[in-house]
């Protein structure tokens, strides 16, 4: 009987012990996960004509939905201004339809529409080291001209211009009928 009480106060010791303050543990740092390069995915290739030939009408293009693309360079309605008043030979290729160019287009650009850009290379062969402007309705269009001159034919100095014709006439720019 004289047990009974030593393992008592022994049990009513760790309970009181293990009643303060609760124990703080350190959370182990996160370390960066190790994930393998991402693999390509089996969907082909697509030909340059499946590429550029598609034609998307003016509401379809948003530059929105566009991730940026290394190798191509983006500018802005005023900065094309600049260099085409301040340049005697700037080559802006348009790559809207016929009937959306005749409806308005900025001076001196050359009408190239996406679905003859392929036909057509051989236009903008003699500007290959030169700086090629490519506009459309609102940049999508020449997103992917940008884009297929850059990646496909090897043109070094391709420059799209966001927001396209829309966005030059907004600006108070002139075209031409």
């Amino acid at each position: 009987m004289r047990s009974l009480p030593v393992l008592l106060s022994l049990m009513i010791g760790l309970l009181l012990a293990s009643c303060g303050e609760p124990e703080q543990t350190v959370a182990p740092t996160p370390r960066p996960l190790q994930t393998a390069p991402p693999t390509p995915a089996a969907t082909p290739e697509p030909t340059p004509e499946a590429t550029v030939a598609e034609e998307p009408t003016e509401q379809a293009e948003t530059s929105s939905t566009r991730a940026p693309v290394a190798g191509r360079a983006d500018i802005d309605v005023a900065a094309l201004k600049q260099r085409i008043d301040g340049e005697k030979d700037v080559v802006l290729i348009d790559v809207r339809t016929k009937r959306e160019f005749d409806r308005g287009h900025i001076a001196g650009s050359k009408l190239i529409p996406t679905g003859e850009l392929t036909a057509r290379l051989a236009e903008l062969t003699p500007h290959k080291g030169a700086e090629i402007h490519v506009i459309c309705a609102v940049g999508g269009r020449s997103h992917k001209v940008v884009d297929f001159l850059v990646k496909k034919q090897g043109f070094e100095h391709v420059v799209n211009v966001k927001g396209g014709v829309k966005a030059w006439t907004r600006a108070g720019y002139p075209v031409t009928k």
